[in-house]
């Protein structure tokens, strides 16, 4: 049996290609492919697809099972001999199969490195913030001692 062809994930586009052949999907299932693909080879909770994926705390429903259905027939992946997408069971699912990433930063549908850049981009606000605040005091404070000492 031959391997099956690798995926190219293009975060910035929005698209994806399996070998050759650029496949169709909709907003719901790149973002499902992408946050899988980001995170291959480790399982993925339906809990974590829930709230990256569709952006909610409800428990996972049929909704992901008939999103990963719809994913798997876009890839011809067979649920009982899997090449990309595994089934974890009562947990959620890995991606198994070989793929290349581009176009970075990571879409939302890869929060893991999106959330870890908006960290990162957020502390150093905060330390710029600070300096300008700590030099700001230090202004009125100058300010007022000349206002005081021309007085």
């Amino acid at each position: 049996m031959d391997d099956p062809p690798p995926l190219r994930v293009d975060l910035r586009a929005c698209r994806v290609w399996q070998g050759q052949e650029e496949l169709s999907l909709t907003l719901l299932e790149f973002r499902l492919l992408a946050l899988l693909v980001d995170h291959a080879g480790v399982v993925v909770t339906r809990e974590q697809i829930m709230h990256e994926v569709w952006g909610t705390g409800w428990r996972p429903s049929k909704t992901l099972d008939m999103h990963i259905s719809w994913l798997r027939r876009k890839l011809s992946d067979d649920a009982t001999w899997p090449t990309y997408i595994t089934t974890v069971r009562g947990i959620g699912f890995r991606f198994d199969g070989a793929a290349e990433v581009v176009g970075y930063p990571a879409s939302p549908a890869s929060a893991g490195d999106a959330l870890a850049l908006a960290r990162a981009v957020l502390a150093e606000l905060r330390a710029l913030a600070d300096s300008a605040q700590a030099r700001l005091a230090e202004l009125e404070r100058a300010h007022t001692e000349e206002v005081t000492s021309s007085a």
